[in-house]
This record gives C-alpha cells, sequence and structure tokens, in this order.
C-alpha cells in the first residue's frame, strides 16, 4: 500500500495573530520500507516500538511488515 505525506499534513494558526503553518504527523515508520512478500525483514514492531532482528549494515534497506500479526 502506496501513501503519501499528504494524508497526514493540515495547516492550522499557531498563535491568534500569526500565520498558518503546515503540521505533520508521521513517525519513525515513514523511513522504512515494506516487505509484503515471503523474505527477511530486519525491524519488526512489538508494544509501541520498532526493534532490529539483527545488526544492520550501513546504506542496508530496512525492511519491515506494516501489518501487525
Amino acid at each position: 500500500m502506496a501513501c503519501d505525506v499528504v494524508d497526514w499534513a493540515w495547516s492550522r494558526k499557531v498563535s491568534e495573530n500569526g500565520p498558518e503553518v503546515i503540521c505533520l504527523s508521521i513517525n519513525i515508520a515513514s523511513l522504512m520500507n515494506s516487505r509484503d512478500g515471503p523474505g527477511e525483514v530486519n525491524v519488526k514492531y512489538k508494544t509501541d516500538s520498532f526493534f532490529a532482528t539483527r545488526d544492520i549494515m550501513k546504506g542496508e534497506e530496512i525492511l519491515t511488515h506494516f501489518v501487525r500479526t
């Protein structure tokens, strides 16, 4: 499933007479790619946290399953 940062963006005034600003609600998962099929993931989600399943090498793609099981 592909998504766009616009899905988590909105505008609002921070102060009564201030300008409107754009706000984003994203988390660390926005830096990960999804492994939808069979294959190894190197990051898993458990109890509101992500953790590495093994050492991740510099430049290696970070893969996870976004569906909770």
